[in-house]
């Protein structure tokens, strides 16, 4: 990998970035090929994003009142700072998922890029089956001066006595 600004991937790689804390995925308006809308995959803790009480799974439409484009997307949601134009999905109870809806919902939010020292270990948590208990760990980049929070996560899931674990590493 090249990169023209090497303090930024120094930052990153120490889990430091200039970040509004937002993780997204996008996809297409049904029956277009040019409309999008974002989905909130994950929002970073102490974050811009996380302050103004974005959650998992909240759809956005636009940026500053424009509606998001494949060919406008990367500038809107690149900037400093901006405001979500957010939506509901609407599901139409048919078997096509082109007669779906993306609708704005009047709620809209503004974020912005700060400095933000990311915990790689986003989440946690040990599930009970009928087998014993299950540990699961969202883990998001690997990153050498954030293992004490990774032992950490290992040592309860040992002091609980998990038998099986689920390394999530999607994002």
């Amino acid at each position: 990998v090249i990169v023209d600004n090497y303090i930024e991937l120094e930052q990153y790689l120490s889990g430091s970035s200039i970040s509004n804390g937002l993780n997204y995925g996008l996809s297409y308006i049904p029956n277009s090929n040019n409309e999008i809308f974002g989905f909130v995959r994950y929002v970073n803790e102490g974050s811009s994003a996380d302050i103004a009480n974005i959650q998992r799974g909240d759809i956005f439409r636009g940026v500053n009142g424009i509606n998001l484009t494949i060919d406008n997307y990367s500038d809107l949601l690149s900037q400093e700072i901006y405001t979500l134009n957010f939506a509901s999905y609407i599901n139409n109870n048919t078997d096509d998922i082109n007669d779906d809806i993306v609708e704005l919902n009047n709620i809209n939010i503004e974020i912005q890029k700060t400095p933000l020292v990311k915990n790689p270990v986003h989440h946690y948590s040990i599930l009970n089956s009928s087998n014993g208990k299950i540990g699961y760990l969202m883990y998001n980049q690997f990153v050498s001066k954030k293992s004490h929070e990774l032992n950490q996560v290992f040592e309860n899931f040992k002091n609980e006595g998990v038998s099986e674990m689920v390394i999530d590493l999607r994002y």
